[in-house]
């Protein structure tokens, strides 16, 4: 039963909200960006593990690479930066050619690829270094199929459907009946790749999509302001949204029923078992949610 339960807050005294938040494939290790700097929590007890601090402006994106040894980093100052996450070292930073909005790590954890607001997006070899594709595409990106698949905006009425390790274009996915030119908000991929989610900018409306058909499943509309990130669980059967009207509606991916709605109207990220959500609030707090079961509020 989908009974979602707040099971703690991780408050913290700086005054930057958090941009980004990730979480690591064993779910031990929580990620968030705050200003310039990078938090690491136990995300089990709570407790701040480390905070890393190296880039010049705020962080925009984090991610974690599949071994969960490595924390990817994007910046306003143009940078990708890795990190080790055991002992908090930064282990080499790229340069970008622009504002860095978007990070993530390939399927096989050997590239990371960082999206920039130059509508560019580059993948490097996080061992040797070497810059290995250049493709065109913008933010929003998400990860689908294992991570071997990735969506990027390509614009304000398409949607790039990438091979994330070859740098391949696979698909441009046209987005029709829309008449919004500010370009897409968020999107989310499905773990089995045969789900895309989108939002343009300022709508507060989802489109759920068959990919492998590119026809729309249905419309999410229960929202009443505009949609600020979407996020799949990993096992494909719900979707959670976060909006500016401080609520974050989680949905049946299956049927597009809404099913709850909790506070919340940032960033959110499903725990890799499907059972947790972390969401960030605009009062600067980030928040562990039970999405099954009876947790206990602490």
């Amino acid at each position: 039963m989908l009974a979602p339960r707040l099971v703690r807050s991780l408050s913290n005294p700086q005054p930057d909200s958090a941009f980004s938040v990730t979480i690591s494939f064993d779910g031990e290790i929580l990620a968030s960006s705050r200003g310039q700097d990078i938090q690491l929590w136990n995300l089990q007890t709570g407790k701040l593990l480390e905070t890393l601090s190296s880039h010049q402006a705020n962080v925009r994106s984090v991610a974690i690479s599949p071994d969960g040894k490595t924390l990817a980093s994007g910046s306003g100052d143009g940078t990708v930066k890795l990190w080790d996450i055991p002992t908090g070292e930064m282990l080499v930073s790229f340069l970008h050619s622009g504002v860095v909005t978007a990070v993530g790590f390939t399927a096989d954890g050997r590239a990371v690829i960082g999206c920039s607001a130059d509508r560019g997006m580059k993948s490097w070899d996080i061992y040797t270094g070497q810059l290995l594709h250049r493709m065109n595409g913008t933010q929003p990106i998400a990860f689908g199929a294992g991570g071997l698949r990735m969506a990027a905006s390509g614009g304000p009425r398409f949607i790039r459907l990438w091979n994330a390790e070859q740098g391949q274009l696979l698909r441009n996915l046209s987005i029709p009946n829309t008449n919004n030119n500010r370009g897409i908000e968020a999107i989310a991929f499905s773990e089995d790749g045969q789900t895309i989610a989108h939002a343009m900018k300022g709508e507060s409306k989802i489109s759920v999509w068959d990919v492998e058909t590119w026809k729309v499943r249905y419309t999410l509309e229960k929202h009443s302001q505009a949609i600020k990130a979407i996020a799949i669980s990993p096992d494909g059967k719900i979707l959670a949204s976060s909006s500016e009207d401080g609520n974050i509606n989680l949905w049946d991916l299956g049927t597009g029923k809404l099913l709850r709605s909790i506070k919340g109207d940032g960033a959110i990220v499903f725990s890799p078992d499907s059972k947790q959500l972390v969401s960030v609030s605009q009062d600067n707090l980030i928040q562990l949610w039970q999405i099954y079961g009876s947790a206990i509020e602490q």
